[in-house]
């Protein structure tokens, strides 16, 4: 149809010819020529711009199938690339679980370790002042050991020669000796019992003066049968609680059976305390000697407390 009008306006009108002419013959005419002219005109820029469209259509299509393909492919590997570095994190993560368990286990061993360290390092020092102190104690009992013979002697003419004496007379005379013996000092206490006996005793009743104490020394290491002047009774009482499992009796001498009891606490090996004694009967003599003998499967040997 564009070839036919271009036909007439060409041959037929003569607009080419003469323009004049169309524009005298009519002033509307002249306008709608030139637009017929300029369709016609954009027909031929259309008939030739529609061959290089649908090329250009063609190559935008394949162009962007391709790049659509190498956006796949692309994005295929990146997503495999990603999935492995998915898998990678992943075991990292495990790794550094693992690795955070066996830190806090170690941390805790070290922490452990740590503490057992300074537990031996207490004990150590503690090992270290007990060694200290059995070191200075075995000087300590070599030194007693060196001197344990005179003081033994000291103890025994304390005990043999001192019983008796007044306070003043004892301790005056345990000096003299003990400088006679070439000591340079002595504390009977000390060497015939312990601290914790002497506690027992005062829990007992024993006064815990230096003379109660010497004299209580005396009635339990002494091998003769002490006699004892007590206005007091401190004395008695504290024997009477420190021997009650000692199988002990309790007798005046003034007693009717005081024969009796006598016999059958040497018979049996019975403790006996004779209270109020004015004096020492005939019948205790051969006890205060230890003449004794022994009948069947009895053996008549037995200390014996006279007050």
């Amino acid at each position: 149809m564009s070839y036919d009008i271009e036909y007439l306006v060409v041959h037929k009108c003569g607009f080419e010819e003469n323009k004049i002419n169309a524009k005298r013959a009519s002033n509307a005419a002249a306008p709608l020529a030139a637009w017929v002219k300029a369709n016609v005109q954009y027909s031929h820029v259309l008939e030739r711009i529609q061959p290089l469209e649908t090329e250009q259509a063609g190559l935008e299509s394949e162009w962007i199938l391709r790049n659509l393909k190498k956006t796949e492919d692309r994005k295929r590997k990146l997503e495999e690339l990603l999935n492995s570095v998915g898998q990678k994190v992943s075991e990292l993560k495990e790794k550094f679980q693992s690795r955070t368990s066996e830190a806090a286990k170690l941390e805790a061993e070290v922490s452990k370790a740590q503490e057992t360290i300074r537990a031996a390092e207490v004990l150590i020092n503690q090992l270290d002042r007990e060694h200290q102190r059995w070191n200075a104690q075995v000087v300590e009992i070599t030194e007693e050991l060196a001197t344990l013979p005179k003081r033994a002697q000291l103890a025994a003419a304390f005990i043999t020669y001192l019983s008796a004496a007044p306070e003043c007379l004892r301790k005056t005379c345990l000096e003299e000796w003990t400088k006679s013996a070439g000591l340079e000092k002595f504390d009977l206490r000390r060497f015939l019992c312990t601290e914790s006996e002497q506690l027992i005793w005062k829990s007992e009743g024993l006064p815990s003066d230096d003379l109660s104490i010497e004299n209580a020394l005396v009635i339990l290491q002494s091998r003769v049968c002490p006699f004892l002047i007590d206005p007091s009774s401190q004395a008695t009482e504290w024997l009477k609680t420190h021997l009650k499992d000692s199988r002990l009796e309790v007798i005046n001498q003034q007693d009717s059976n005081f024969i009796t009891a006598l016999e059958l606490a040497v018979r049996f090996g019975k403790t006996l305390i004779i209270q109020e004694m004015d004096g020492v009967e005939p019948v205790l003599y051969p006890l205060l000697r230890r003449d004794l003998v022994a009948q069947e499967r009895h053996i008549f040997s037995q200390e014996h407390y006279l007050t």
